[in-house]
């Protein structure tokens, strides 16, 4: 996914995240979590840029906006366009080390503002669910690297999410080493089971979304 911000007569993006599926029976493409920066090859960052930047001055969007799209090597495929803040802005805010929501007010008031010159470093969010029915204690202590917190005594069905677990490191590697941690330990704090470790996405076709 690429993420820009646009004024209504231009647009600039920000920078490129990925993000990965929870598939269940019947949801496939149930979202899990993301992760900033996508690892793309310069033609492909290039590519999706061009069309991101294309679309949104296109359409003349304001503030932050969203470009969904496929990336296999070189090729991209733009799926759609969200004319909103998306999900990933966590990983975003903490990936560029920057306002996100000042750039989307100075947008909405026709400031463009300039371009991040380099990432500050890796960061993603991963939505735990739980892998079988748990109940949120009372007196359950959340850790700060956690978001999106079920209240006290929530009873979770299996498939359900408990809630969204934060990291930011040096590299992409580090970042998803630290998500499966966490998703882990949560899940443990919650009795709940084990995950599997959050993987790349296949060599032959990955998804920027």
């Amino acid at each position: 996914m690429a993420l820009v911000v646009g004024n209504g007569a231009a647009a600039r993006v920000l920078g490129c995240s990925e993000q990965w599926a929870a598939p269940l029976p019947g949801r496939r493409f149930r979202f899990a979590g993301t992760l900033s920066p996508a690892t793309l090859s310069p033609v492909a960052a290039a590519s999706l840029a061009t069309a991101a930047e294309a679309l949104v001055q296109h359409h003349a969007l304001v503030g932050l906006v969203s470009v969904d799209a496929l990336v296999a090597g070189d090729a991209v495929t733009v799926l759609e366009v969200n004319p909103r803040p998306g999900a990933s802005l966590d990983a975003y805010g903490q990936a560029l080390a920057i306002d996100l929501f000042g750039l989307h007010r100075a947008a909405c008031a026709g400031r463009l503002p300039l371009a991040p010159s380099a990432e500050a470093g890796a960061a993603g969010s991963l939505i735990v669910y739980a892998r079988r029915a748990v109940t949120v204690a009372a007196d359950f202590t959340w850790p700060a690297w956690s978001a999106d917190r079920s209240p006290p005594g929530t009873r979770i069905t299996a498939g359900g999410p408990i809630a969204t677990v934060l990291a930011k490191g040096h590299n992409p590697l580090a970042v998803r080493a630290l998500l499966s941690a966490r998703a882990c330990d949560l899940l443990a704090r919650c009795k709940g089971t084990s995950v599997p470790p959050v993987r790349p996405a296949a060599a032959r076709r990955s998804s920027v979304g």
